[in-house]
C-alpha cells in the first residue's frame, strides 16, 4: 500500500492523551467484510461510520450519520 495514500500527518497541537477514543470510518460499503462491519459497529459509542456509496442496497442510516459527524468530532 502507498503510504501518502493511506495517511495524512496533520500539525497538532493536541497531545495524545487529549484526544477522544473515536474510531472515524467513512467510505463506501459494497465488499461483504465492510457490511459485516458496520452491522456490528454502526451506533458503538467509539466509533463514527459513514456509508458514502450508492449501491441502494445498504441501510440509510448509515447515509445519515455523516450530517452529524461534526457534532461527535471535537
Amino acid at each position: 500500500m502507498d503510504k501518502a495514500r493511506h495517511f495524512i500527518w496533520v500539525a497538532d497541537a493536541k497531545q495524545f492523551v487529549e484526544k477522544q477514543d473515536l474510531l472515524i470510518g467513512i467510505g463506501s460499503v459494497y465488499q461483504q467484510n465492510r457490511y459485516v462491519f458496520f452491522a456490528k459497529y454502526f451506533g458503538h459509542p467509539l466509533c463514527v461510520l459513514g456509508d458514502v456509496g450508492h449501491n441502494g442496497r445498504n441501510k440509510a442510516e448509515w447515509q445519515r450519520i455523516l450530517n452529524g459527524l461534526c457534532l461527535r468530532v471535537r
